[in-house]
C-alpha cells in the first residue's frame, strides 16, 4: 500500500510539473495566436527609448456580427486597449484578421506560420515571418513564439506572439533605421484567460 501511494504522489507530481511547463512555455502549434474570449486580458509594460515606463492592457470587450462583411454568421471581437481604442479581430484558419479603419477584413498574422513567408497586406504592412518557435521570456513567463518581421510606413517592428496566449513582446523602431534606434518595448507581465 505505501508503495501504491508513493507512486501515486510521483505520478501526480509528473503530471502537475508537466501542466506548469505547458503553460509556462507554450506549444507553438495551430492555435489560435490570440484567444479570443469575452473577458481575456492581457496587460503589458512599456518602455520608451527614454525610460519612461508605463502600462496598458488589451481586453475583449465583446462581440458582434459585422454585416455585409463576407459571412454574416461570423463573429467578431472586440478588442479594447486601455479605456481608449476599440479594434475589431477574429481568427479563421489561416491566422488572425483585423478589420481596417475603412472597414476591409485583412489577415495580418498568418498562423500556422512558415518561416520565411513575406506577404504585404491590403493596407501595406509588410509581414516576414522569421520563426514558428522562438522561445521568448518576459515578466508574463516563457513562451514559444511566432517571430514576425513588419513594417509600415510609419514604424518597423519585431512581434511575437504565443499561440494561444497572445502578444507577448513587440519592439518598436523608427522605419528605415535597419532597427538600430528603437522607440519603445512593450512586454507581457500577466494575463487572465476565460
Amino acid at each position: 500500500m505505501k508503495l501504491f501511494a508513493g507512486l501515486l504522489i510521483v505520478l501526480v507530481a509528473i503530471l502537475a510539473y508537466s501542466c506548469n511547463e505547458e503553460t509556462e512555455i507554450q506549444n507553438g502549434g495551430e492555435r489560435e495566436l490570440l484567444p479570443l474570449k469575452i473577458g481575456n486580458r492581457w496587460n503589458y509594460e512599456t518602455v520608451s527609448a527614454t525610460n519612461e515606463i508605463s502600462y496598458h492592457y488589451n481586453e475583449v470587450r465583446g462581440d458582434t456580427v459585422l454585416v455585409p462583411i463576407q459571412n454574416p454568421n461570423e463573429r467578431w471581437y472586440i478588442l479594447g486597449y486601455d479605456e481608449e481604442i476599440n479594434s475589431y479581430c477574429i481568427n479563421k484558419s489561416d491566422g488572425l484578421w483585423f478589420l481596417s479603419e475603412s472597414g476591409i477584413p485583412i489577415l495580418y498574422y498568418k498562423n500556422p506560420a512558415v518561416d520565411s513567408d513575406e506577404y504585404i497586406t491590403s493596407d501595406s504592412t509588410h509581414i516576414r515571418i522569421v520563426s514558428n518557435n522562438k522561445i521568448i521570456t518576459v515578466k508574463g513567463g516563457s513562451f514559444s513564439c511566432i517571430h514576425y518581421d513588419t513594417y509600415n510606413k510609419y514604424y518597423a517592428f519585431d512581434e511575437y506572439w504565443a499561440p494561444g496566449v497572445g502578444l507577448v513582446h513587440l519592439t518598436k523602431y523608427q522605419l528605415n533605421t535597419k532597427k538600430q534606434i528603437v522607440v519603445e518595448r512593450t512586454e507581457l507581465i500577466s494575463y487572465t484567460l476565460k
